[in-house]
């Protein structure tokens, strides 16, 4: 954990003023600290006058604890124009669940300076255990097969799937995300079970729990939840459970879709149903039987079509009568205030009537 804070001197701000005014900021302030602004105080390979400028600590050579110190970040794939710079703010770039360190094959992090306040990478931070190895940390995707690098979704790019436990190196039962991995044509999809259906109240939390799903021969490796007809992903990652927060419709489709690490889908659906927005719809009356013919009379008369049950009260019927219900609230409270005014009023009337 990091207990220092870079903090705004008087004599620092024309020092973030440099995009406007050239100005040198060694000044006697930084001196007493024994270092100088225009120079590379933390060791990252970028000056303190432009960490100040694009936002990093200039007191931490790694200020997104990613195993890369800020200017590695920065100055990767600089000169390359289709891959520009890293996010010396952003631990990972392209968002796939492998830090920017670890894709680079970095097997250690920049170290903080003892007897002074220059603080390196956090200590949590996941090494590459396999340097001989690397994916882009640009693009989420590097084999292009579908399939994320790391744990994590990106969405419209790829799933999440291939090194899962995000530790640089191709485990058992991992895909290898240097490999297009095409989709095996003898692979048994996986089966989606998003549980059972649920009653629930608007703007309730309900955990959905994929974890009676399985993979008959594989593993899988995501669980997304979906809310239909809008697709809106509301959680996509290994963690088969998801909270969700109910609408309050008079149903709501939530779509479980679980893929496996040969990339084979299943779905299946689960609905949250909301009691209280509609009642149930009445049911249609049997149609009356049709009368049998004699033996050489006339056709029996058809019998009589059953009445059809009361619907229930539509979602905009109900919106109608509740804000008829706040109309009426509203009347009937100025109506007691009117009344609070009359006995004043009638003294008034009096008062006038004297005087004539």
């Amino acid at each position: 954990m990091k207990n220092n804070k870079f903090k705004i001197f008087p004599w620092m701000i024309p020092c973030m003023m440099l995009f406007l005014f050239p100005l040198n900021c060694s000044s006697q302030g930084m001196v007493e600290y024994g270092l100088l602004l225009d120079g590379d105080i933390d060791g990252d390979g970028l000056s303190g006058q432009f960490e100040l400028i694009i936002g990093t600590d200039v007191f931490d050579c790694d200020t997104d604890d990613d195993g890369l110190t800020d200017g590695e970040e920065f100055f990767f794939g600089l000169l390359d124009v289709e891959t520009n710079q890293l996010n010396p703010l952003n631990p990972d770039t392209d968002n796939d669940g492998l830090n920017d360190g670890l894709e680079a094959g970095k097997a250690a992090g920049c170290q903080p300076v003892p007897g002074s306040n220059i603080a390196g990478t956090d200590p949590s931070w996941q090494a590459d255990t396999d340097t001989s190895t690397t994916t882009d940390p640009h693009n989420p995707d590097t084999d292009g097969d579908g399939l994320c690098d790391g744990s994590s979704d990106y969405s419209n790019v790829c799933i999440a799937g291939e090194d899962v436990n995000a530790n640089g190196r191709l485990d058992e039962g991992e895909t290898d995300p240097l490999v297009e991995n095409l989709p095996d044509v003898n692979n048994q999809n996986p089966i989606a079970v998003a549980g059972d259906d649920i009653f629930s109240s608007a703007n309730e939390i309900q955990l959905m729990d994929a974890s009676d799903s399985y993979d008959p021969d594989g593993d899988i490796v995501n669980y997304t939840w979906k809310r239909l007809p809008q697709n809106i992903v509301l959680c996509s990652s290994i963690n088969p459970q998801c909270e969700i927060r109910t609408m309050g419709l008079a149903e709501e489709i939530i779509e479980l879709s679980v893929t496996d690490n040969l990339r084979g889908i299943g779905t299946d659906i689960i609905k949250v149903t909301n009691p209280g927005v509609v009642g149930p719809q009445g049911e249609v009356g049997e149609t009356g039987l049709q009368g049998v013919p004699g033996p050489t009379g006339p056709q029996g008369l058809q019998g009589e079509i059953g009445s059809q049950g009361e619907p229930g009260i539509t979602p905009v019927e109900l919106q109608t009568l509740q804000e008829t219900v706040l109309q009426l609230e509203v009347l009937v409270n100025e109506n007691r205030e009117f009344l609070k005014q009359l006995p004043q009023l009638k003294k008034l009337i009096d008062s006038l009537t004297t005087q004539e």
